[in-house]
């Protein structure tokens, strides 16, 4: 592929896309100025050489001026007081009236940070990595179709000790009220924000909520009338209400076990049969007070190979659903994965450099509008540079 013609690409990406999408989605700006600053930094997350600095950023940005244009675009960025949240919902409803299906997919990732000031940064041991690091730790809902994959919202975990110290709080400008942010607490927002825009969830949500607390999430989704489907940790007790299970029905046991127990019952899925899944009608056991424990639902256990002993373990209220219809589902978390490394880390996602909590969610946003932009376009991901040396990064959930 010659050079010319990637410019050519590149060229037809913000000439067709940038404009098309900016317009749209950046007239909730209510300002002139940032909706021209907007456009120019989502040009430059598309086009920049390396990490997504502000200073890359201004140089491909055509800003007049480097260090004026450097100025403005950080001052944009880090402390200007635009309002992210109407540009998340815009882009939300932009992108599900082009995907024609899919679902919504809450990932949590972890990101390796140096130094101690990025906001919500913690120095802790990290499951997935086996050791401690500098880190924080992101959630993100991703709208997922059949040919669209694409992160619409965004959250940050903070840590108790960055919300309880007052003079930290200010320097990094958290809102007085964000309280205590937890996983759940942000995988429910997120949800709760999808909901708030577009009304009622048609497509299920799907996580891994491995690292979340199921029996305070099951309710809040139920009482939203969210469909879901949930990877649950192996020790999350469920009660079996399958007439197939005999004796070990009706007694709270820890889902893996069970599906251990019974693993007779398995049958083969997959194009060739190379997998083997196990579907039981289960009740989570939740605090009853919550409200949603006795309702119906359906576990899938898959196993990758006969002799396997530990399945994945998901649940789900979708109890109509077709086993084959699930599993397809809960791979939809790989797909995430794959459009983030292609996509996501080459337009900047990691590479936000501040220490604000306005900050970072003004960079995410326009992340999320630039990978929009690569994803709609017709070869968009062939235009983008190639990405600066990788962060180190995890899904939460890895095990």
């Amino acid at each position: 592929m010659t050079s010319s013609y990637m410019e050519d690409i590149a060229g037809a990406v913000y000439d067709d896309g940038v404009r098309e999408v900016c317009n749209t989605l950046l007239a909730t700006l209510p300002r002139a100025d940032h909706r021209t600053l907007g456009e120019l930094y989502v040009r430059g997350l598309l086009h920049a050489p390396g990490r997504k600095t502000i200073r890359n950023i201004a140089s491909v940005a055509a800003l007049p001026e480097s260090s004026a244009g450097e100025q403005r675009l950080h001052h944009f960025i880090s402390k200007s007081t635009w309002d992210w949240r109407p540009v998340r919902a815009a882009l939300t409803r932009y992108l599900h009236d082009a995907a024609s299906a899919g679902a919504w997919v809450v990932q949590p990732r972890i990101v390796e940070k140096s130094g101690e000031h990025s906001v919500g940064v913690r120095n802790s041991v990290v499951p997935c990595l086996g050791r401690t690091v500098n880190h924080q730790h992101v959630l993100a809902i991703w709208l997922v179709g059949p040919e669209l994959v694409c992160p619409v919202n965004w959250r940050l975990v903070l840590p108790r000790d960055w919300l309880t110290d007052d003079g930290r709080r200010r320097k990094v400008g958290i809102p007085d009220h964000v309280d205590c942010v937890s996983p759940t607490e942000c995988a429910i927002s997120l949800v709760s924000d999808t909901v708030a825009t577009m009304g009622r969830l048609r497509r299920p949500v799907v996580m891994d909520a491995r690292d979340v607390d199921t029996a305070a999430m099951i309710p809040r989704l139920t009482r939203r009338q969210v469909p879901y489907l949930l990877r649950l940790r192996g020790g999350t007790p469920v009660v079996a209400g399958d007439p197939a299970v005999g004796r070990y029905g009706g007694q709270a046991m820890p889902a893996q076990r069970l599906a251990e127990l019974v693993k007779g019952l398995r049958q083969p899925v997959g194009d060739k049969g190379e997998r083997l899944a196990l579907r039981l009608q289960v009740t989570p056991t939740l605090n009853q007070a919550d409200g949603g424990g006795q309702a119906r639902h359906v576990m899938v256990a898959e196993w990758n190979t006969a002799a396997s002993t530990s399945p994945q373990v998901w649940l789900t209220n979708m109890t109509d659903a077709d086993t084959d219809a699930l599993l397809g589902l809960s791979r939809l978390t790989q797909r995430v994965d794959g459009s983030f490394a292609a996509v996501s880390t080459r337009v900047g996602a990691l590479d936000f450099e501040g220490r604000t909590f306005q900050g970072w969610h003004h960079h995410k946003t326009l992340v999320s509008l630039a990978h929009a932009i690569a994803e709609l376009s017709l070869e968009g991901e062939a235009c983008l540079p190639a990405p600066a040396e990788p962060a180190l990064i995890c899904t939460a959930g890895t095990r």
